[in-house]
């Protein structure tokens, strides 16, 4: 256990100072720069292809409501480095439904909203670089209406639950909190 925490706090100093760089605003390579490179990487995978798909049969089915804009719930600071990966695929989804709303109707703007307590003046401007508006609590509720796709994946607070009392999206997709075991992390990196 002590040798974890020996390791980890090694990464943490390791990662202070890259941080440091980055939100000092040196342009090595912006923060908005390395999510637009997870959704180049998200938007060529499977997984994309498969959303794309199942959203475009339920179109084609009639049974998609026209969507205006996208509400982001819980999809956390895309300036950290703890489960940066995760957190820039939750993102790069994000823009991706969007992006799919608008080639339905290139006549409408889609726009696109996050709202995320632990959001930070940095994770504004590089989601805003993206596209992406950041509202503040409670702000993204209320911007939920019948033409709003809803996304949410393990937040904090039930978002399904408080959705469904506010509107009812022309879309929604979320998951349930679970815990994610993390013992054995670093077997086989660095801990044995």
């Amino acid at each position: 256990m002590e040798r974890r925490a020996e390791n980890r706090a090694k990464i943490q100093d390791l990662w202070a100072p890259i941080n440091a760089i980055y939100d000092s605003g040196t342009p090595l390579f912006t923060k908005a720069a390395i999510l637009q490179q997870e959704k180049a990487k998200w938007d060529a995978g499977g997984a994309c292809r498969e959303l794309v798909a199942t959203l475009q049969g339920v179109a084609d089915a009639g049974r998609l409501q026209r969507v205006g804009k996208v509400v982001a719930f819980a999809c956390h600071r895309p300036s950290i480095v703890d489960g940066a990966e995760r957190v820039a695929a939750e993102h790069a989804l994000v823009l991706s439904i969007r992006d799919f709303f608008a080639r339905q109707d290139p006549t409408t703007t889609v726009r696109c909203y996050a709202q995320d307590p632990v959001y930070q003046d940095v994770d504004r401007e590089v989601l805003e670089e993206l596209g992406m508006t950041v509202l503040d609590n409670p702000r993204g509720f209320l911007e939920v209406d019948e033409s709003a796709a809803v996304f949410s994946l393990a937040p904090d607070v039930a978002v399904r639950q408080i959705v469904a009392d506010i509107a009812k999206p022309a879309l929604m997709i979320w998951s349930k909190i679970r815990q994610i075991p993390r013992e054995g992390y670093w077997v086989g990196r660095a801990e044995q």
